[in-house]
């Protein structure tokens, strides 16, 4: 078991003094907390005179609020108190999840300020196409007219009838060189890969069916429910687009069919041994090597839309070349209508499915049928969306609203001290099998964290210059899409030949709240947005600014080292029940331990401790996520391997086995008579240091088992932090928002 450590003690103290400051501020919405404080003595209630009452820590203490059972005392069993109706079978949203919510109401304002003459031009094409998108009586008049004036709707056998003229003239490479000059590939996927000998140059990445078919069917077979959802959404986009009901639906049909067949063999390559699941190559070899299909031919027809030239010598990387070389003798068996209608749909469905009113309802529908959680947006939230077109651009205007060069300042510092004290703690970091722990002592140290406020490096006219081809009209939906979509499709395909760029890999939205590390660089990514309340606030004192950014440091850390450490061990069934059993304890833990956990030297009462004594309170319990297995008592669910035969010897090791009697680190207090305020309390959190096995029993629920959790992976440059609603590109890969 972990050991009840000096910062327990805080982060008890505290989180009921932020609590009672919320009695203060805010006496309507607590008065369920009167009584339990009552029943803690009169003491309680008069320890709340010298407490921060800003904005914001009274939203941080109405946030800890709703996870408060106001039945139980506090001093009998504090855990059951702080964390009694987090238990309770209802969905908590995490700070993160409300961050975000936070977030999209101060974009909103932003979009429907008036532009002014002085406003750069990135922004006014921002707010331009966010009318665009909200104008919904203009959206509904010009309707599907534009996509049924394309070429390629005019070809599209399901819109044409039975009676399709160019079956007999149809030559499968012809379509594919086509519509591979508007980007739609659906049997194949062309694109730029960095290759890992070498990241400054690239090569053209050749893989199997869009990313979309594979979650889409890989789970499921053809007639399950989702897989037959997603064809009745194809029938139905088809007939509001204007095809006879019965030819959408035997259209749909054979295009489900043929996109699953292929989906299977993608997924059955593999797994397949012997033959190379990455297989470098040229272009000229590739024609030679997949004779049957014409993929040169696409490759040149997609990257010359960036006015690219590919050469004979063109550097290619196939992903599984089992699949490329079943599939091309699959399309065939297929009658020719079928062929050119899986071009047709997925040249549509991204186009028109928000066309109309119709069309949206369509498209929820089918939402509704595959996601279980699916909730619809509204428009306003959907029509933000938009915003990930001008990442560089929001994040300026967010930052400059939002935040101070105090505020700057401070959270810069803040971190640079979370790091060093961080540094410290990897040293005590024991759990961790022995080449673990030395990779991740041996780390570099970081090229630059992507911390808080990196948009002092671009100004307003940089900016316009980087957007300079995003023309928006407030009136044209469809052609704002084409135009976005256009731009950013060139800018892709012309890094193939140019040198690879760091700062075009870190286009990280700063409004979005996003908390991650990449192992590899040893770099972490925080953005402005999570310097926010309630994890943080220039108006805080440091002891919970500390507390709540300090612990998602470490986090997202651990999270990362964790998820490296697990693919040297697998871990059995048991630990993975444990994992399951203590999360809700554990997420609530985490949520209130980052709002009121450490101290600060500027606190006008309460306690007082060294900046070290500050990070480490907090940290020290999240970075320890296992109670070791030793001389045959398992451990709760660790991430890691633990090698018994010869543990390293080393003082003071970060956790308690169960026979161990030292005693835990003594937190030096001043100012006595906020001390003696606290009465009853104060008297039982004494025992409790005095006596913190028989204690411990009492939040065991809780801080026992404060690292089991497990996991959640969401990539990021190939490592694995926690996952989060939220995602943004990073280096080619997703990564998402953890919550603390």
């Amino acid at each position: 078991m972990l050991r009840l450590s000096s910062s327990v003690t805080i982060f008890k103290l505290w989180t009921l003094i932020l609590l009672n400051a919320e009695l203060a501020a805010v006496e309507d919405g607590f008065k369920s907390y009167k009584s339990a404080f009552k029943r803690s003595g009169s003491a309680c209630q008069n320890c709340c005179d010298s407490i921060c009452l800003t904005p914001d820590c009274v939203k941080a203490a109405t946030i800890l609020e709703q996870y408060v059972d106001p039945e139980v005392d506090p001093c009998t069993d504090f855990a059951e108190f702080a964390c009694g109706n987090y238990f309770r079978p209802k969905k908590h949203p995490s700070q993160l999840e409300i961050q975000k919510k936070d977030n999209y109401n101060i974009l909103k304002g932003i979009f429907h300020e008036k532009s002014k003459p002085g406003d750069p031009a990135y922004l006014k094409n921002m707010r331009n196409l966010y009318k665009s998108c909200m104008d919904e009586r203009i959206v509904e008049e010009i309707g599907v007219g534009p996509y049924l004036q394309t070429p390629y709707a005019k070809e599209w056998p399901t819109l044409m009838g039975r009676n399709w003229s160019a079956e007999s003239n149809f030559d499968l490479n012809a379509v594919i060189t086509r519509y591979a000059g508007v980007n739609v590939l659906p049997i194949f996927s062309l694109g730029v890969i960095n290759i890992p000998v070498n990241p400054a140059t690239s090569a053209i990445h050749l893989s199997g069916p869009p990313s979309e078919f594979q979650r889409r069917y890989t789970l499921h077979l053809r007639n399950d429910p989702e897989v037959v959802a997603y064809e009745t959404y194809l029938r139905d986009v088809a007939i509001e687009l204007g095809a006879d009901p019965a030819v959408a639906a035997q259209d749909a049909t054979g295009v489900v069919d043929l996109e699953f067949r292929m989906t299977k063999i993608f997924v059955d390559a593999t797994k397949k041994k012997g033959v190379n699941s990455i297989f470098p190559t040229t272009l000229k070899k590739l024609g030679k090597h997949l004779s049957s299909l014409d993929i040169p031919g696409a490759a040149r027809a997609l990257f010359a839309i960036g006015n690219v030239t590919l050469d004979d010598d063109q550097q290619v990387v196939i992903d599984q070349l089992a699949y490329f070389l079943e599939v091309e003798h699959l399309v065939f068996k297929f009658d020719k209508r079928t062929l050119q209608n899986i071009f047709g749909f997925n040249f549509a469905l991204p186009k028109v499915t928000d066309l109309t009113r119709k069309l949206k309802k369509i498209r929820n529908q089918y939402l509704k049928a595959t996601l279980p959680n699916y909730k619809e947006t509204s428009l306003n939230e959907y029509c933000l969306t938009g915003i990930v077109n001008f990442p560089l651009g929001m994040s300026k205007e967010y930052v400059d609203r939002q935040f101070t060069e105090d505020a700057k300042i401070h959270a810069k510092s803040m971190v640079d001290s979370i790091r060093a004290s961080f540094k410290e703690l990897k040293r005590e970091a024991f759990w961790m099998i022995n080449k673990t722990w030395a990779d991740i002592l041996e780390k570099p140290p970081p090229r630059g964290d992507m911390i808080g406020f990196p948009d002092h490096s671009l100004s307003k006219d940089e900016i316009d210059e980087t957007y300079v081809n995003l023309r928006m009209r407030p009136d044209k939906l469809y052609r704002n899409r084409e135009t976005l979509s256009m731009t950013h499709r060139i800018k892709s395909l012309q890094s193939l030949k140019q040198p690879w760029s760091r700062r075009d890999s870190e286009q990280i939205p700063l409004y979005e709240p996003v908390a991650s590390y990449n192992p590899d660089q040893n770099e972490i990514v925080l953005t402005a947005s999570i310097f926010q309340p309630p994890l943080f606030s220039i108006t805080y004192p440091d002891y919970i600014n500390y507390g709540a950014i300090g612990a998602l440091v470490v986090d997202e850390i651990v999270r990362a080292i964790a998820a490296e450490e697990k693919n040297r061990f697998r871990e059995n069934e048991e630990d993975h029940k444990k994992k399951l059993k203590v999360k809700l304890q554990v997420d609530c833990l985490m949520d209130q331990y980052t709002k009121a956990n450490g101290d600060s030297s500027n606190e006008p009462e309460g306690f007082h401790v060294l900046l070290s004594e500050i990070i480490h309170s907090g940290l020290k319990e999240n970075y320890s996520p296992a109670s070791v297995e030793h001389n045959g008592v398992s451990a709760s669910a660790s991430p890691a391997s633990i090698e018994h035969k010869q543990p390293r010897q080393v003082p003071e090791v970060p956790v308690q086995h169960q026979s161990s009697t030292t005693e835990p680190r003594q937190v030096p207090v001043q100012h006595q008579s906020s001390t003696r305020s606290l009465g009853k309390c104060q008297s039982s959190m004494s025992r409790a240091q005095q006596s913190p096995d028989k204690y411990q029993s009492s939040i065991s629920r809780a801080q026992a088992a404060s690292a089991s959790a497990s996991p959640a992976s969401v990539e990021h440059n190939g490592a694995s932090a926690s996952a989060s609603p939220a995602s943004v590109e990073h280096n080619g890969a997703s990564a998402s928002a953890s919550p603390a």
